[in-house]
């Protein structure tokens, strides 16, 4: 089955068309989603790459209130909630809650400003989230982003979002790698090399954490581990000096290395 999103398209139509034969699965106690695989192939139009991507999830979240409305200079209006992405130009993906007046934004194949921010106060619906595989999409005409991080994946069990989580960090310095390949005379493929250098250095040094993380013992950590803070944490199968490794493999961080190795 092959299907498109056309901009004029309605998530809520998108929504019901897709659950009368997919099952929404929870993603949390006040959200579902569906899954598109790529023999659903599920379509999108991406804005700034103008081509049509696949769409991984839509997601479907319960009695929202943070609404707001944003007019442009061509007149149109877009009523998204304040933690929506825009791709503005020259701010890049850019949460709604920080737009300001003047900002700027492809509308199709235009640059249109921000004119005006107004908070919806009393709005209380559901909204919609998308993810693409280039994490942006056309929003009724406007360049935006996914509307969520894919962090929800889970190769070690259950796609939820509760109790899970970040775990450690390394942070990468992109404009010192930047100004060093800018010396070189080729800049651009001497950044990629470096970046690609640096995120495998990253990666071994959280895999190298996180084996020091996961010997710790459940008693450790009474508060984290008793309270049910961290996803499975509070089954009843773990004892004091279990160590925390089944518990911990949950978290968002040691998913994303898996996928990234």
């Amino acid at each position: 089955m092959k299907i498109k999103i056309q901009i004029e398209d309605t998530f809520e139509n998108i929504w019901s068309f897709f659950e009368k034969n997919t099952k929404a699965k929870d993603y949390s106690k006040n959200s579902k989603y569906l899954d598109f695989d790529d023999n659903t192939n599920v379509k999108v139009y991406d804005l700034s790459n103008n081509k049509m991507v696949h769409c991984k999830k839509i997601i479907k979240n319960y009695e929202v209130s943070n609404w707001v409305k944003l007019k442009f200079s061509n007149n149109k209006e877009l009523v998204v909630t304040d933690d929506h992405p825009l791709y503005l130009e020259n701010k890049g993906r850019t949460f709604v809650k920080n737009i300001t007046i003047n900002d700027e934004i492809y509308y199709k194949t235009d640059i249109v400003k921000v004119i005006s921010i107004e908070p919806i106060n009393n709005k209380v619906c559901n909204s919609y989230d998308v993810e693409t595989e280039t994490d942006k999409f056309c929003l009724s005409g406007f360049n935006s982003g996914n509307c969520r991080t894919r962090v929800m994946g889970n190769v070690n069990g259950e796609e939820i979002s509760d109790g899970r989580g970040n775990l450690s960090f390394v942070t990468i310095n992109l404009p010192a790698i930047a100004i060093r390949s800018s010396k070189k005379s080729n800049s651009i493929e001497e950044f990629w090399k470096e970046l690609e250098e640096k995120l495998i250095m990253c990666a071994g040094i959280e895999l190298d954490r996180f084996e020091i993380q996961a010997k710790k013992k459940f008693r450790s950590f009474p508060f984290l581990m008793q309270q049910g803070l961290y996803y499975t944490s509070n089954d009843k199968k773990h004892s004091q000096d279990d160590e925390i490794r089944d518990i911990i493999k949950q978290r968002y961080f040691i998913n994303r290395l898996y996928r990234y190795l």
